[in-house]
């Protein structure tokens, strides 16, 4: 299984330092989600994330960094995703809240983030929206493990039940940015990661 951690939507103080720390550990993609940051904000996070692991960076919203660095790919949601095709032998992948936009897009993506399969961690008022059994039939019908990530809520205390759902990764946000922000604890963030690592 893939294990992808999210970006924190705005800059706290060591976030670069915790990202880096977060690929010694195990940490296979990052996406470089900074919906606020101007490019050269974005460019600038990049540069202050190791260069040895910009091949492992998908990037949201910010398209022309592909032309900066030697990133891995690009990541699409609804408002942008006509803009797909022009993008031809990177990694793409894509946010989807609904069955039907899985199988819609399916031949077209790496892999979809399918969301939220759990309450939110870092969002309050954003709920599960799929029954967990219902996901593993569908995934388990299109043959699509490898393609589905779990998004929304994914922790170390509910791992096991997005492993028994079969899907093909998890996307991490609450569980890692909780700790550094409200705590200033990185070293708990990277535990959550390795304790997540050891379960999967």
């Amino acid at each position: 299984m893939k294990i992808i951690v999210i970006s924190n939507p705005e800059n706290f103080s060591g976030e670069s330092e915790l990202v880096n720390k977060l690929f010694k550990n195990g940490l296979e993609y990052f996406h470089v989600r900074k919906p606020s940051f101007s490019n050269e904000e974005c460019e600038n996070y990049i540069n202050s994330i190791s260069k040895e692991y910009h091949s492992k960076l998908i990037v949201h919203y910010h398209f022309s960094m592909l032309d900066k660095f030697k990133i891995k790919g690009l990541h699409f949601n609804e408002s942008n995703i006509k803009f797909a095709e022009k993008y031809k032998n990177i990694h793409k992948s894509y946010s989807a809240h609904s069955f039907n936009e899985v199988l819609h897009l399916n031949k077209k993506m790496d892999y979809m983030f399918l969301s939220p399969v759990f309450d939110s961690i870092s969002k309050e008022d954003y709920k599960a929206n799929f029954d967990i059994n219902e996901i593993k039939t569908f995934i388990e019908s299109y043959r699509l493990g490898e393609k589905l990530v779990a998004l929304g809520g994914v922790n170390e205390n509910n791992i096991q039940k997005v492993i028994d759902t079969c899907f093909g990764g998890v996307a991490l946000m609450g569980c890692i940015w909780k700790p550094a922000i409200n705590e200033s604890n990185i070293e708990k963030s990277i535990a959550v990661l390795q304790q997540i690592n050891e379960i999967m």
